[in-house]
């Protein structure tokens, strides 16, 4: 018959600590739900002399504390760390299991207890390394319970001989497995638990990254390449690519802009040297529904602007040129508008055209 031991818990309330974790329990299991973080495994080894093994789990629940600034909170790896902060809902929980033998029970769970000690102890030590760098070396992990469990189970040493009543050695050998089966299903389950955390650490990382980009999928079906600007509406004279240079679009493009959270981003394409332009054309054009806001995507098709239409170059009468301008851009307007919910852009006033060369074709990809 295996003996069961249980610790029970040191409840440590300390200031400042989620007190509602403060429930002491005589059994490790009331922490069950709550999902590993971390945990590690140590077996026994053929070194280990002596007919009387122990298996001994040790967790450890902890949250993350300290003072961090407003600025240091926008490090990119505090949206994965902010759950477990002081006060919050969620703990980490590390988890060490260990196994020893010896000549004395008390003395194999004594060397299995150190072994899960030192195995959490690692672990915290490595994420305490990981993740309190630079700006968040103010933040830190903070232990707030800890316990263990420890059982005797069957001696799986090939060199030993498993103390039982029962002399059958196919009945040990049984015994044995069963033992290791259980042995391997709880690191098992604890692994999973484990795994499971980290997918959902993962999935709001890659949320949080979603934030702060926006994303634009273009399509050319002018005849024409054309010339791409993105233009924020909330940075002064801020733009994608900028520096006096344009995106080229022949064909299809999806461009993904770092931008900040809730930064108003519009996008504005042109034929060079013409007067037809489609969203906010090379950014000084108004426009309806040719914008998204940090953390969105715009899909749109840019549909043929018909004929050539260049600005007016002084010769004739300039009224009626550029009074043919209007007319032509007005056609493509009507022709764009109402296409995957973008429009193309409007003239706002009557500015003076002149011939305007293209901007250099940027070097950088569709991310900036």
């Amino acid at each position: 018959m295996l003996i069961h031991r249980y610790a029970v818990f040191a409840t440590l309330c300390l200031a400042g600590f989620a007190c509602a974790m403060g429930k002491a329990a005589a059994d490790i299991d009331y922490y069950k739900s709550t999902p590993t973080y971390e945990m590690d495994t140590q077996e026994c080894s053929d070194e280990d002399a002596g007919d009387r093994q122990v298996s001994c789990k040790y967790i450890e629940i902890g949250t993350i504390d300290g003072y961090l600034s407003e600025k240091e909170r926008k490090n990119p790896k505090w949206p994965a760390l902010e759950k477990y902060w002081n006060n919050t809902s969620r703990y980490l929980k590390f988890t060490g299991l260990a196994c020893a033998r010896h000549t004395l029970e008390s003395e194999a769970e004594k060397i299995a207890m150190d072994r899960a000690q030192n195995l959490v102890s690692s672990l915290t030590e490595h994420f305490e390394e990981r993740n309190f760098t630079g700006s968040l070396k103010h933040a830190g992990y903070r232990k707030g319970h800890y316990g263990w469990k420890c059982k005797s189970t069957a001696n799986t040493s090939a060199n030993s001989t498993p103390v039982t009543t029962d002399n059958s050695a196919e009945n040990n050998q049984d015994a044995a497995a069963e033992e290791q089966a259980r042995i391997e299903e709880e690191a098992a389950e604890e692994q999973a638990r484990a795994d499971a955390a980290a997918a959902e650490e993962q999935a709001l990382a890659e949320a949080e990254a979603r934030r702060t980009l926006a994303t634009f999928i273009l399509h050319n079906e002018d005849r024409y390449r054309l010339g791409i600007e993105f233009t924020s509406q909330t940075r002064r004279n801020h733009a994608w690519p900028g520096g006096n240079q344009q995106y080229n679009l022949a064909g299809t493009e999806t461009y993904a802009l770092n931008c900040r959270v809730g930064e108003k981003i519009c996008f504005g394409a042109w034929r060079d040297h013409q007067t037809i332009y489609w969203g906010a054309g090379r950014g000084n054009e108004g426009c309806a529904s040719c914008c998204i806001t940090c953390g969105g995507t715009f899909e749109t098709t840019l549909t043929d602007g018909g004929p050539d239409s260049y600005p007016s170059n002084g010769s004739g009468n300039a009224a009626e040129n550029f009074a043919n301008i209007l007319g032509a851009v007005g056609t493509l307007l009507n022709g764009v508008n109402g296409v995957n919910g973008s429009t193309g852009g409007t003239v706002q006033s009557a500015p003076t055209y002149t011939r305007r060369p293209p901007k250099r074709q940027s070097d950088i990809s569709g991310t900036d």
